[in-house]
Order: C-alpha cells, then sequence, then structure tokens
C-alpha cells in the first residue's frame, strides 16, 4: 500500500516558486500572494506562468511602473531596478541566482544618493539572509549619505544619522566601523524614542530595548525571530503526521507534487488569510489549506523584543511511494 511521505520545509518570504496565472502579486516583503486581498499587495508583475524567461516587469497597485527584472528559468538573474511611485529611481543592483549580490545602490525619492552596499556569498559574522540551498548571503554598509548629499559613511566607517531606506518615519543614528554597527545605537519613530541598542566591536548585538506606545519597555538580545509551530519542527512534522490526509481524488491519480502557500500570524499567534500561491489540484491544496487552518495558534515573529504581525510562506510536499 502507498505510504505517504510529508516533507515541510519553512521558506523565507522571498522564496522562488512558479506562477500558475499570467500575473503574480506581491507582498512588501516579496512574499506571493493572490489578488483576493488587495490590502496586502505591494507590486505586481506580468509574465508567462510557468516559463519566466527574460526581462518582466513590476508595477504598483495603481499600475505605474514599481521596477525591471530578468529571470533565467523562472529564477531572479542579472541587472534589476526599483523605482518610487513619482518614477524616480529607487533602487539598482544585480541578482545571481535568486538573490542579490555585489553592489546595490540605494536614492532617496528627492534622486540624491542613499547608500550603496556590498553583497555577498561569502561567509560572514553579519549573515542577513540564506538562499533555499542553505549558503550565506552577508551585507556590508559601504557609502552613506543623508539627504542632501552629505556622506556620513565612507569606505565602510563612519557615524550613520538619517532615515530608513524602508520607511521614513524611522531614524536611526550609531557608528559603523568596518561595515559593522559598532557602540551604542538608537532609533525614532516620528520622532518619539523606538529603542537603543549595543553592539560589540565585531557588530555583533549584545543588548536593546525597545518602547512602547504607553512608555513600557522590551528587553532582548536577539533583533528578530520569525513565528514558529509551538514545539518546535520536531512537534510539527508530528501534528502533520496525524492530521494531514493524502485526499483520495490525487492518491488514484498518483498525483505527487509541493503546495506552496503563505499565510499571517498576528500578534496572538493567530494563523489567518491562507493563500494558496502555487498548488497541484486534487484535493491536495484544500487539504493543505484545512490542515494549517487546523494549526491555530502560532508563536508569534518578534522584532526587538515585539511580537509582530508577519505573512510567512510555507511549503507542503505530497508524496506517494
Amino acid at each position: 500500500m502507498n505510504r505517504l511521505l510529508l516533507l515541510l520545509c519553512m521558506l523565507a518570504m522571498t522564496m522562488t516558486v512558479s506562477a500558475q496565472t499570467d500575473t503574480t502579486f506581491y507582498t512588501s516583503a516579496k512574499g506571493k500572494i493572490s489578488n483576493d486581498n488587495q490590502s496586502e499587495v505591494a507590486y505586481y508583475e506580468l509574465n508567462n506562468g510557468f516559463n519566466r524567461n527574460g526581462p518582466v516587469k513590476q508595477y504598483y497597485p495603481d499600475h505605474t511602473l514599481y521596477g525591471e527584472v530578468n529571470y533565467l528559468n523562472n529564477q531572479l538573474t542579472g541587472d534589476y531596478k526599483k523605482y518610487y511611485r513619482n518614477g524616480q529611481l529607487k533602487e539598482a543592483g544585480t541578482f545571481k541566482e535568486g538573490v542579490v549580490y555585489r553592489t546595490v545602490t540605494r536614492w532617496y525619492q528627492n534622486g540624491q544618493k542613499h547608500s550603496e552596499l556590498e553583497f555577498s556569498r561569502e561567509k560572514s559574522e553579519r549573515i542577513t539572509r540564506r538562499t533555499t540551498s542553505g549558503s550565506a548571503i552577508s551585507s556590508k554598509l559601504i557609502n552613506a549619505w543623508d539627504s542632501v548629499g552629505n556622506q556620513q559613511v565612507s569606505n565602510a566607517t563612519g557615524y550613520l544619522n538619517s532615515p530608513v531606506f524602508s520607511n521614513s518615519k524611522y531614524w536611526e543614528k550609531g557608528e559603523y566601523v568596518n561595515g559593522k554597527k559598532v557602540g551604542n545605537w538608537s532609533g525614532t519613530k516620528s520622532g518619539d524614542k523606538d529603542y537603543e541598542e549595543t553592539y560589540d566591536q565585531d557588530g555583533e548585538l549584545i543588548s536593546g530595548v525597545s518602547y512602547n506606545d504607553d512608555g513600557s519597555k522590551n528587553e532582548y538580545t536577539v533583533l528578530e525571530a520569525a513565528p514558529s509551530y509551538p514545539g518546535g519542527p520536531k512537534k510539527w512534522a508530528r501534528f502533520l503526521q496525524n492530521n494531514l490526509k493524502y485526499p483520495k481524488v490525487a492518491r488514484k491519480a498518483e498525483v505527487e507534487g509541493s503546495v506552496f502557500m503563505t499565510f499571517v500570524v498576528d500578534r496572538m499567534g493567530l494563523v489567518s488569510n491562507i493563500e494558496v500561491v502555487a498548488g497541484i489540484g486534487s484535493g491536495c491544496d484544500e487539504e493543505a489549506v484545512r490542515v494549517l487552518e487546523k494549526s491555530k495558534q502560532w508563536i508569534p515573529g518578534i522584532q526587538r523584543g515585539k511580537a509582530v504581525k508577519r505573512r510567512i510562506a510555507l511549503q507542503l510536499v505530497f508524496k506517494l511511494r
């Protein structure tokens, strides 16, 4: 009798999966979602479904140009550009095997250069992310300017005092040495104190404290943690083994493959907004959603000591053998 092998892999928001339609929608963190949840759509791209090759343009929901990228066999490859809604260039760099590498340049909305960073696959104590194959990707700030052109960081060293590139409501200041944060750092949000952190000479966080709207504090030694299932991967695998059923239609037709989903874990750990971004049909997509709904409550993501709402991605592999 066929036996169900369940394989689980929690993927980063930047995971690469094949779109099943000619339009793919993304959240601000590049997580793929359906068009049903308009409030979360940050941009979309037009492509040729499973055959994304060559240049592809991306658009804001209002159809203004968001970016220009290149694909090779559905994987981001080569030069890319991102734009502000006013048409001003926002970011430019290069993809290799689906991740950025070499120099990435960013600009303020007024056209002034914001910063230059170097990304590499070399081993580094400042790992910012990993590829789906597990190799380390590190980044290093090389140069940075304020919005009127004064250079604050040069050759990876200097004192930064400027808005955060991804959100101008946040402002941060502190010292960089050899591209790493060192000493005391602080951040504000809309002028109010948001956090204070201390880093060692190797750029590793020693401790931090963030502030809530009511003035209370959150102490932490880790910048952020992704949402997770209570008890960790082993408990999650056991939950799947006890609850996920191979649909009869899929079993009879010998349908196998991966169901890729994204879902939201809110500040209370509750699961919502489940989206199948690439499925295999024959009841497998519905079964994957049913089981995820049954999982109910997760441990929420943490950022600077605070529980935060996060959309994350999940791959469930249905395989008969």
